[in-house]
Order: C-alpha cells, then structure tokens, then sequence
C-alpha cells in the first residue's frame, strides 16, 4: 500500500519533464528577449550612425578653410536657377562675375539684399554678371528670388565653398575673365568696401597679383 508521501516513478517522470519544460520556457524566453534587444541596440546604432554621418557632412560643409587671396584661379560653377535651369559658369569668356555666396538661414545676408540689389544694378551697368550663390542648398522662395540678380543653387555647394575658399557668410567675389579673383569682401559689406569694389570694377583701381 502507497502513502501520500510517496511517488511512483511516472510521477518524478512528470515532474522532470514539467521542470524540463519550465527550462525550455524560460530559455526560449530570455533567448526572444536577447534578440529583441539586439534588435534595438542595431536600430539605435543605426540612428546614431545617421547622426554622425549627418553631423560630418555638416563639419564638412562648414569646415574652415584659407581666405581667398587674389588672384587665385577658380574652378567652374555648376548650378540651378530658381526655375530649374541648369547652367556651368565656366569663366571662358571676357566677362566679369560678381558673386554674393549667401545662407537664407543667413541674418545678415537677408539684410544686405537691399545693398546688394543697389549693387547689381550698378554692377550690370558696366557689364558684370551678378548671381547669387545660396551656400545650403536650398532653393530661395518667390519673394526672394525676384530680385536684381538671380540666386543659384549649387550641385555641390561644399565642394565649392572649399575651392572657392569661402570660410564665412555673406561673401562677396569679384572674378575675372579665365576665373582670376579680383576682389573679395567677407562679411557685410560697407560704404568703404562697396567704394572699393566698384573702384576695381569701373577700372580705377589697377590689381597687382
């Protein structure tokens, strides 16, 4: 006769294999909460290496750099036109260009627009291209883009603010004929500067390279 206190052999066989059980549960368990995990720790380092890549090209595209000195030969532009015509300012000719590299993030870029678009008209009356060049790649809206000088956007605006020298916004460039730097004005442009500007461009002022 069996008491209560003890087991038969199907029972200690019941009793592993639930244990058994228990065990694979429990292992099953942890194992789906690793891969989940995992799953999260490479979603997040996705999202920070995005960051980071996101973070380089802006050092990249702000990175300082040498001023521009004169009578440096500058590379061509390849741009857009604000109603999306794609043109390359080659400097193969004889004409002068008269650049305002700008960020419409810029404060005191939109400030100078009134000064600059003065300066255009002047400009164009001694036959100067004037073109703005937006240094963030983006498109200008309407309200800024009808103005006396048209405002591009550059395919690859780091590329060029490197060749280009450009360490600041606003900068103003003149350049020759064959991409030769004529003058150069970082920052706002003053009375005495702007007097200097168009004394080199009205021919009063003789350049020495």
């Amino acid at each position: 006769m069996r008491t209560g206190s003890e087991s038969s052999p199907h029972d200690s066989k019941l009793n592993s294999l639930k244990l058994s059980n228990w065990i694979l549960a429990g292992a099953t368990a942890i194992g789906l909460i690793s891969i989940l995990f995992g799953f999260a720790q490479n979603r997040r380092l996705r999202l920070e290496k995005k960051q980071l890549q996101f973070q380089l090209q802006s050092l990249e595209h702000i990175a300082p750099c040498d001023s521009p000195h004169l009578g440096d030969v500058v590379p061509p532009i390849e741009a857009e036109t604000t109603k999306g015509k794609r043109l390359t300012i080659d400097y193969a000719g004889t004409a002068r260009y008269l650049l305002f590299f700008l960020s419409l993030k810029c404060n005191e870029c939109v400030r100078q627009f009134p000064d600059w678009n003065e300066i255009a008209r002047r400009a164009k009356s001694k036959n100067v291209m004037v073109l703005g060049l937006a240094t963030d790649n983006e498109h200008p809206p309407t309200d800024v883009a009808d103005r006396d000088f048209d405002i591009l956007t550059m395919h690859d605006a780091a590329a060029l603010l490197r060749a280009y020298r450009i360490n600041i916004t606003p900068t103003v460039m003149l350049v020759s004929e064959h991409g030769r730097t004529q003058w150069v004005g970082a920052g706002a442009l003053s009375e005495t500067s702007t007097q200097e500007l168009f004394s080199i461009i009205n021919g009063e002022t003789v350049i020495q390279y």
